[in-house]
């Protein structure tokens, strides 16, 4: 196999342990990525903030394009299709870490979320994560994604009905076209739908909410309990926003490690596959670098459920890390970028387990953890 020109994004994690045996790596900010930069490139590694079109790669030789992350929004996939131009994404990969964030926002804003009704907005990989880890702990959920069926969801309902609910998690991509456009699905009709003491969740896509709209809805509504941890326009987002919702956080709800690792992962697979490599020695060399980056479990003890999930992850510590900017008046630009680049390894639940071996808190990892 020659040795291929692979140019990636400096923040995906475990790039010269997976791909450097490939060939020569050079690494670059993602969102400064120029066509200059992908002279001779074979391979193009990228996470969200890389806008992937004709602009980027029609001078370039690449022949696959991966992203490590869940969305593909910012690829330009007829292009690339059009050009013969391999490409693949990672769904899924940052579920797990999306969950915990979710778990997270409810214990912190709505402590007795389990005793509340949860309306789950988009039910692909991440959504239906959530969804089957509320049902597996006896919360009630309802659910709206105009592509699923009642058949294998029986809780689908309208929107407006998951509008009513206690607590709103959206979790639909990115879509500006079709049947069912996403783009502004919050606006200003359906914020008004909303219960004035919700509890409203984003760590899907910022342009599902017209933040606008929502600035304006929060001024009349200040009971609504907001939490975001994506926006329009990132980097290059409505500051004045920020003041107003509960917690704001810099896209960051899937950055667990194990979700940017799962990304990098499932990238590689797509990679060797296309390049014919043996199938065993691809889930060999993925098992070996899954078990050495990820390293063994840790304990957990608490006295409740919120506590066991608070003490895996404290939300408000990334609040503070926006509202320190805001703070300091530095230009939101950049240091949303740095926050995101500089992030602490955050570890999922799934890290974690209970060492009595019984009791509610093994009982809330055994279900949570179990669920895929």
């Amino acid at each position: 196999m020659d040795r291929l020109k692979i140019v990636a994004d400096e923040n995906i994690p475990a790039l010269e342990t997976l791909f450097g045996h490939l060939g020569h790596m050079i690494k670059l900010p993602g969102r400064t990525m120029s066509a200059d930069d992908l002279a001779g490139a074979d391979v193009l590694l990228v996470r969200s903030v890389t806008q992937v079109d004709s602009a980027l790669l029609a001078r370039s030789n690449v022949r696959f394009v991966g992203t490590c992350t869940i969305g593909t929004d910012h690829l330009d996939k007829n292009f690339l299709e059009q050009s013969g131009i391999a490409w693949s994404a990672a769904p899924g990969c940052n579920a797990g870490g999306v969950v915990q964030y979710a778990l997270a926002a409810m214990a912190t804003y709505s402590p007795d979320w389990a005793t509340k009704t949860v309306g789950i907005v988009g039910c692909g990989n991440v959504g239906g994560r959530l969804y089957r880890t509320l049902k597996a702990l006896g919360v009630s959920v309802k659910v709206s994604d105009p592509f699923k069926s009642a058949a294998h969801i029986p809780e689908l309902t309208t929107l407006q009905n998951v509008l009513a609910a206690d607590i709103i998690c959206m979790h639909t991509p990115l879509t500006v076209d079709g049947p069912h456009p996403t783009q502004k699905l919050m606006n200003t009709h359906n914020l008004k739908q909303l219960n004035p003491n919700a509890l409203l969740i984003n760590a899907g896509r910022g342009e599902v909410i017209d933040n606008l709209a929502l600035f304006e809805h929060l001024q009349n509504t200040p009971s609504l309990n907001v939490v975001l941890d994506v926006w329009q326009g990132e980097p290059d987002i409505f500051t004045p926003l920020m003041s107003m919702v509960k917690c704001g956080t810099p896209h960051i709800a899937g950055y667990s490690f194990e979700g940017k690792l799962n990304g990098s992962l499932m990238i590689f697979e797509a990679l060797a596959t296309s390049l014919n490599m043996d199938p065993h020695v691809i889930a060999t060399r993925m098992a070996e670098v899954k078990s050495a980056v990820l390293g063994e479990p840790e304990p957990l003890t608490a006295s409740s459920i919120n506590e066991a999930v608070l003490k895996t992850y404290n939300l408000q510590a990334d609040n503070a890390l926006i509202a320190d900017v805001l703070n300091a008046k530095r230009p939101i630009s950049t240091a949303f970028d740095r926050l995101r680049k500089h992030y602490w390894q955050r570890r999922e639940l799934a890290h974690y387990f209970c060492p009595e071996g019984k009791g509610d808190i093994h009982d809330f990892l055994q279900l949570a953890n179990g669920v895929q």
